[in-house]
């Protein structure tokens, strides 16, 4: 079972890298990193919210 960090970093290589980009998709995937690392301590460490 993939854990929530790797769900998330795969959503964000997959809507990164579209070919067409969807803005909107990927705006979307960001913001809900963004709540996750907020919210969980784990995701916070595994993610750069600078970078994001």
């Amino acid at each position: 079972m993939m854990s929530l960090i790797d769900r998330l970093e795969r959503e964000l290589y997959t809507t990164a890298t579209a070919r067409p980009r969807d803005s909107a998709r990927y705006a979307a995937v960001l913001e809900r990193a963004v709540r996750v690392c907020d919210a969980d301590p784990e995701v916070a460490e595994a993610f750069d919210l600078v970078d994001l």
